[in-house]
C-alpha cells in the first residue's frame, strides 16, 4: 500500500461544546454540506447530533467510494483509537500511486466523511484507554517525568504544544508510541 490515511489526534482539544452550541454547529454544517450536494454528510447531520452510529455510517460511504476509485480500505484492529477513544484507525492504499488517484481518495472523503469525522471528535470528550494511560504514565515516571495519575488524554500527559517540543512532550510521545506499539499489535497505523 503506497499511500497512507491516518486520522490525527488532537493531544489537548479540551471540553467538547455545549449541546446546544454542538447542535447549531452540526445544523449549520449540514446546511453548507447540502450546498456543496454532500447530501449523504449532510442528511447524517441534519438532526444537530453526530452519533458513533452516524460516524460508521459516513465510514461505510467512504469506503464504498474509495474502494470503487480502485482502492483498498485497511481497518486496525482495534478500529476506535485507544488514543483519544474517537478515531478510526485505517489506512488507504491504491496499487498505483499518483497525485489522480489520492485527488480520489480526497474527493471521496470530502464528500463522505471528513465534515462527520470532525464534528464527531468536536462533539464527543476524548478519552485514552485505561490501559495505554497506565502504560503511558508508568514509562513516563520511570523517564523522571512527574505524572498525577489522573491523566485520560494525550495533552493531559505531554501539556500545552510548544515549538520545539518540551521534554515533557518528547518522553510523553515516545511513551505513548512504545505503549501502542506494545499494547495493540494490530494497529497499523496512527497518529496522535
Amino acid at each position: 500500500m503506497c499511500c497512507a490515511l491516518v486520522m490525527g489526534i488532537c493531544g489537548a482539544c479540551g471540553e467538547p461544546p455545549s449541546a446546544q452550541d454542538g447542535s447549531g454547529q452540526i445544523k449549520a454544517a449540514a446546511d453548507q454540506l447540502r450546498l456543496l450536494g454532500y447530501d449523504e454528510q449532510a442528511d447524517l447531520l441534519a438532526d444537530g447530533v453526530v452519533s458513533l452510529d452516524d460516524y460508521y455510517a459516513a465510514f461505510g460511504l467512504f469506503t464504498d467510494c474509495v474502494e470503487k476509485a480502485g482502492f483498498t480500505v485497511e481497518r486496525s484492529t482495534p478500529f476506535i483509537s485507544p488514543i483519544d477513544g474517537l478515531s478510526f484507525l485505517y489506512v488507504v492504499g491504491h496499487p498505483k500511486s499518483s497525485s489522480v488517484h489520492e485527488e480520489d481518495s480526497a474527493a471521496c472523503g470530502d464528500r463522505f466523511l471528513l465534515t462527520v469525522q470532525r464534528l464527531y471528535r468536536q462533539t464527543n470528550v476524548q478519552q485514552m484507554d485505561s490501559v495505554l494511560a497506565h502504560f503511558v504514565g508508568e514509562c513516563m515516571r520511570n523517564e523522571g517525568v512527574d505524572v498525577s495519575g489522573h491523566e485520560s488524554t494525550f495533552g493531559d500527559f505531554a501539556g500545552a504544544k510548544s515549538d520545539p517540543p518540551t521534554q515533557r512532550q518528547t518522553v510523553a510521545s515516545d511513551c505513548l508510541v512504545q505503549g501502542v506499539t506494545e499494547l495493540y499489535p494490530g494497529i497499523i497505523a496512527f497518529s496522535y
